[in-house]
């Protein structure tokens, strides 16, 4: 640009023959040495990282284009780290960590309760020694309350093929699913049960109850045949009857915890059998049935007693059988007093179930005291509660008992 300007003036003066040629034509020489040391000036500039010599489309940037694509690749880089998610450990409660796995958070407390990662301390759930080593908190707030925290990460893989294998869930009804729960075994095959009969069998004593939540205490059913899931302790008796040294102390409604041998297992009527190890029943909790427990348990789909409304059950249909054990309401209850086979007395209970009569021996013991005492116990009794058990084999039969009458 310069020298266009410098080409004009020339022309001008030439033009109007002016003697100031030389004048303009000496300047000019000037301005071109002047921009020639600026070029050579510029070559021996630096790279502002590296201080080597820039080029001259280097000058711009002060920056060899070596150092320019490093800072480029560095800059990359440092952008890629920005968006990229970096997962940050976070510590949860059982329930969000059974939320975000899709897990009702009763069964995962029931599964860290049976994995010994936690355990009841007054009102509280801490951590074991073992709920510690897997990495789990407990967390205090300032008014004393306490609870455990979670990797949010923690494994669960052996909770979920666990519960693949276990087919049950809470009752379905919406007004009891708070007293329901999902059954998760013990690795040390241990079980809690709510007492709901003791009675007299062969010499010992027949004790069945309902499984529960070691935790919540809520009972717990089957998923496909929404029936609770009974248990019967018993022992390597000629009859499987409990010695009466071992039921003697336990009532109905006690919460009790025993141990029992897996290999032992039945797959006929009285599949709730469970073979106690080590002869040892652990009362838990001394605690009475309620009504309203009564009520709720009573919730069935049972159309008869054991099938059908006779008295007992023949050789041929006992396989057609799954259960031995039942809870229900019935109503028009009367007791009656006949000879048995055996020349006893035998007590008896009438009564009235889904538009069938029945007339069914009782075992309860208990009851039988209480109505010697005082026959009138079940006047003006319109509807009462009853466990009926299905017993064992007798002269080609397996006959309906009475097991527990609540009044």
């Amino acid at each position: 640009m310069g020298h266009l300007i410098f080409f004009i003036v020339h022309l001008m003066i030439v033009m109007s023959e002016s003697p100031y040629i030389f004048i303009t034509i000496t300047l000019h020489f000037i301005y071109i040495s002047a921009q020639k040391s600026k070029v050579d000036r510029s070559k021996k500039r630096k790279c502002l990282h590296c201080e080597s010599f820039l080029k001259e489309k280097d000058l711009k940037n002060n920056t060899c284009r070596s150092c320019k694509d490093e800072i480029n690749q560095k800059e990359n880089l440092s952008k890629n780290f920005k968006h990229k998610k970096v997962k940050t450990i976070e510590y949860i409660s059982i329930s969000a960590l059974a939320r975000k796995h899709e897990i009702k958070p009763t069964d995962l407390f029931s599964y860290f309760s049976y994995k010994k990662l936690i355990k009841r301390e007054d009102k509280y759930l801490v951590l074991t020694p073992k709920g510690k080593e897997l990495g789990g908190e407990l967390f205090e707030t300032e008014d004393g309350s306490k609870w455990t925290r979670w990797k949010d990460d923690f494994p669960l893989d052996d909770f979920i093929s666990i519960k693949s294998k276990i087919d049950k869930i809470p009752h379905p009804p919406a007004s009891t699913t708070a007293n329901s729960s999902v059954v998760v075994e013990h690795e040390d095959k241990k079980i809690v049960i709510r007492i709901l009969s003791n009675s007299m069998k062969e010499g010992g004593r027949c004790i069945a109850g309902v499984q529960i939540d070691p935790i919540t205490s809520k009972f717990f059913y089957y998923k496909k045949t929404k029936k609770l899931v009974w248990v019967r302790p018993v022992c390597r008796t000629v009859h499987e009857q409990v010695p009466n040294n071992l039921a003697r102390d336990i009532k109905i409604g006690d919460i009790i915890e025993f141990k029992y041998d897996p290999s032992y297992s039945r797959r006929d009527y009285q599949n709730e059998n469970k073979l106690i190890l080590n002869d040892e029943l652990k009362i838990i909790k001394n605690k009475s049935l309620s009504n309203s427990e009564l009520k709720y348990l009573s919730r069935n789909n049972y159309s008869y007693i054991f099938d059908d409304s006779k008295r007992s059950i023949i050789n041929n249909n006992i396989s057609n059988i799954n259960y031995s054990l039942m809870l229900v309401e019935v109503a028009n209850p009367i007791v009656i007093k006949k000879s048995s086979y055996n020349s006893r007395m035998q007590y008896r209970l009438k009564f009235r179930y889904k538009n069938n009569n029945y007339d069914l021996p009782i075992t309860d013991d208990d009851f039988i005291l209480k109505y010697i005492r005082d026959n009138s116990i079940l006047d003006n009794k319109n509807e009462i509660y009853l466990i009926a058990s299905l017993g064992v084999e007798f002269n080609s039969a397996y006959w309906k008992l009475i097991a527990t009458i609540f009044y």
